[in-house]
């Protein structure tokens, strides 16, 4: 098994209705995100391309979150029975999808209502990302070799 595959094989192996609950709370919450923005927005609109921008992506990852969070309901609804199409390819892509089309518009929404508070901040914003990110690797590269020693010192 390739290194980068072991921690996304594991968390597919043993799915659990705790962890498709803790995935339709983020869900919902990426929806919830969304909508306060959008409320936000009707609170003090002025006529500016950044507010146009945050208010179109918003209204485009609000569907999506919520399709995520139906998606793991029917999961956790279904229970173990569902689980072998939960780890199915299929499945798989119209999750990568869900989050796709609800993460990235709603990153830009924030950027961009950032931008329009002070384009400084925008700045701040992608930094943090970028160390985001980079943190986030080094973590799941450190898990892996975790993982990795533990199964090679337990076989």
């Amino acid at each position: 098994m390739q290194k980068k595959d072991l921690i996304s094989t594991k968390i597919l192996r043993y799915p659990s209705e705790s962890k498709l609950q803790m995935y339709r709370t983020l869900s919902y919450s990426g929806a919830g995100i969304s909508l306060i923005l959008i409320a936000l927005l009707a609170q003090i609109w002025k006529p500016s391309k950044a507010l146009n921008l945050t208010l179109y992506c918003s209204a485009i990852a609000l569907p999506f979150w919520i399709l995520l969070g139906t998606i793991y309901e029917y999961y956790i609804l279904l229970g173990k029975q569902s689980y072998a199409h939960y780890r199915s390819t299929n499945a798989q892509i119209f999750i990568f999808l869900g989050y796709l089309g609800g993460g990235i518009p709603l990153l830009v929404a924030l950027g961009s209502l950032l931008y329009f508070i002070n384009s400084r901040s925008l700045t701040f914003f992608a930094l943090a990302l970028v160390a985001t990110l980079a943190i986030a690797f080094a973590f799941t590269s450190s898990l892996t070799n975790f993982l990795k020693e533990n199964e090679s010192n337990g076989s």
